[in-house]
């Protein structure tokens, strides 16, 4: 008992010292922001390539190549070349490859992200990175909506588990994660458009339906980006993306859920919201 209040503690700690770090520079400045996620871009990529390439010799040139691969994407899609139809045209290609990963976790319970690695390492992570450094760049409102997007992801995320483990009985999807269950998915979902009604009442941008077909959107992508890192973690048995955040795993196990909310949000806004 000792112990685990210990590691309680821990992880407490430590997360709300990132917590802090991490809203610190969102919030800063556009260029803090970019920068934020610049580094979460490469450390995700990182802990993709270790997980996907573990035991596969010459491992080290592929790693560096699809961290290579990302920073000169990011560089020429974002700061040398980037436009709005460009950007749209990486964002409806990410949403593509979101919806095929979906598809095929649906069909054949599994993860399709265990060939091509680097080729889907770019398309799992760095085009989502890339249409999200964008908007940061030139959008003046950013801060608050893309804070409101994660509070309603952390909210989801915590209403699954109280929810699921006060009412959860029959499970969602137990080939992937025996864990998670309906009750939870559901919880998560009343939360999340809860939330997204605060962000109408607090953000200002937007209408209020707009606010819960956002909420939409972050409930049922982020509990897609979930499962299909729990499929991915799955087929190469492990428990945890990485070591990088102490008591929490990885970048890839925290923001799971983000990196696939990213693309379909920002379709939805770009498209819908913010087209003239």
């Amino acid at each position: 008992m000792h112990l685990m209040d210990k590691n309680l503690r821990q992880r407490l700690i430590s997360g709300v010292i990132m917590a802090a770090l991490f809203l610190s520079l969102l919030l800063y400045s556009s260029a803090t922001a970019q920068g934020l996620f610049i580094i979460i871009m490469l450390a995700m990529i990182y802990e993709y390539c270790a997980i996907t390439l573990a035991g596969v010799s010459g491992a080290f040139t592929y790693v560096f190549s699809s961290i290579l691969g990302s920073i000169a994407l990011v560089i020429l899609g974002t700061y040398r070349y980037g436009n709005d139809s460009l950007i749209d045209l990486v964002n409806v290609i990410s949403v593509i490859y979101m919806l095929i990963l979906i598809v095929i976790l649906l069909i054949q319970k599994k993860t399709a992200q265990n060939r091509f690695i680097i080729i889907q390492a770019l398309l799992y992570i760095c085009l989502p990175s890339m249409v999200l450094i964008y908007w940061i760049k030139e959008t003046d409102d950013y801060k608050m909506i893309l804070f409101s997007v994660f509070a309603m992801i952390w909210i989801s995320d915590i209403a699954a588990y109280f929810t699921g483990k006060q009412f959860g009985k029959r499970k969602l999807f137990e080939q992937i994660s025996p864990n998670k269950t309906w009750a939870g998915f559901i919880g998560a979902g009343v939360f999340t458009l809860l939330a997204s009604y605060g962000a109408f009442q607090f953000v200002g941008i937007y209408s209020m339906v707009s606010w819960l077909i956002i909420g939409l959107i972050v409930w049922i992508s982020g509990s897609f980006g979930d499962l299909v890192e729990s499929a991915l973690k799955r087929h190469y048995q492990i428990k945890d993306s990485g070591t990088l955040l102490v008591g929490h795993g990885g970048f890839l196990d925290r923001l799971d859920s983000f990196i696939f909310v990213i693309p379909f949000v920002l379709l939805f806004i770009n498209m819908f919201l913010d087209a003239s």
